[in-house]
């Protein structure tokens, strides 16, 4: 039964009685997931947008046990990043809530291939303008959970095992893989690089392998993931702030909605992150009625530019709901270069006023086209 609230990353890992990773779990959520400020500014008073209070509740769930209000969730924000001073920075940190948490409750069960069968979000979208439980809204537009759980799921994919602190090579297509390279890259929360691994990966379909151990963890570190095939193209990859301290929960509080936690990871050392600025790129091609948009972003600085949410937005700043990004939430390394890309209707974005919006966690906002 459930969890239907808020557990940690580390809890689908090392629950072995309610909700973890073994067996089927029928039906389960992390919670409150916050759809974008778009969306939200549709369905809460502009004068009830901040702070967060009973105008939120109304757009919850209607138990009378819990899950009707966002208390949970915003005493999650507090123990592990700090109280939010802005409806900005509350929806900056319930992003990565719901970014890391969904994206454990996939990858555990994932990890746990010989011991687990499967798992279902309650619930893939909402029937009117919610807070709870959704991977896209009742506009259309994806939450940070989303892509959380595109990421989890790809076929072949590295997994950070918040159980036993190890990387973890899964492979869910159905041919077997040889010759391919795990990349991995420690960095500390200064963005100093502590620790290089570059291991080999066989694997068997439907098979999940440790690769590496991490020694035990004595401060908050970033962990990149990269899997190349033979040539050196990227395959997969994976990017994780990891907290040297544990959740702990409350086990013998367990009900039916969830296990309460007793104490936190902390990473209220993310908010000293140096800024950094990216440099940009924007190419557009058009094929019959779906317009490609290949979003180019270079991070030339010293500091890792951490958890950049793009969106593609039109001349009234309105977001446009038949935008598909290819990724999202995305970290860039020191030196590193991605290109993502974003297909939408062309009628969507014929009008030349189209651009795109990019937010960092250690970023300013800026437009570009």
């Amino acid at each position: 039964a459930g969890p239907y609230e808020y557990v940690g990353p580390n809890y689908w890992y090392t629950d072995k009685s309610h909700g973890g990773a073994f067996g089927f779990n029928t039906e389960t959520s992390i919670g409150a997931q916050l759809p974008v400020i778009e969306s939200l500014q549709k369905f809460i008073p502009a004068n009830k947008l901040w702070p967060i209070g009973g105008e939120y509740n109304r757009h919850c769930t209607t138990s009378a046990a819990g899950m009707n209000s966002l208390d949970v969730l915003t005493e999650v924000i507090n123990n592990k990043y700090g109280e939010a001073h802005s409806l900005e920075e509350y929806l900056q940190r319930a992003d990565l809530i719901n970014y890391d948490g969904t994206r454990a409750m996939f990858e555990a069960f994932r990890v746990n291939l010989s011991n687990s069968t499967g798992i279902v979000q309650w619930m893939l979208n909402s029937a009117w303008p919610s807070l709870y439980w959704q991977l896209y809204d009742y506009y259309k537009m994806p939450t940070s959970a989303y892509y959380g759980v595109k990421k989890a799921n790809k076929p072949l994919q590295l997994i950070y095992n918040y159980g036993d602190n190890g990387i973890y090579a899964v492979n869910e297509s159905l041919i077997n893989v040889e010759n391919c390279k795990a990349h991995i890259r420690i960095y500390d929360i200064r963005s100093k690089l502590i620790d290089e691994h570059i291991i080999k990966v066989n694997l068997k379909d439907n098979t999940a392998a440790g690769i590496l151990k991490l020694d035990l963890l004595r401060q908050n570190l970033f962990v990149s993931m990269e899997l190349r095939d033979i040539s050196g193209r990227i395959i997969a990859d994976n990017f994780y702030a990891v907290s040297h301290i544990q959740d702990e929960y409350d086990w013998g509080a367990t009900n039916w909605m969830r296990t309460p936690l007793i104490a936190y990871n902390d990473f209220k050392d993310l908010a000293a992150l140096s800024a950094v600025r990216l440099e940009h790129a924007v190419q557009r091609e058009e094929k019959r009625d779906i317009t490609t948009f290949k979003v180019t972003l270079k991070n030339n600085s010293s500091s890792i530019s951490f958890f950049n949410m793009l969106k593609i937005k039109n001349g009234h700043t309105e977001l446009i709901p038949s935008a598909i990004w290819q990724d999202n939430y995305i970290s860039i390394e020191p030196g590193q270069e991605k290109t993502i890309e974003c297909t939408v209707k062309t009628d969507d974005v014929k009008d030349q006023s189209v651009f795109i919006e990019l937010k960092g966690w250690n970023g300013q906002t800026y437009r570009f086209r």
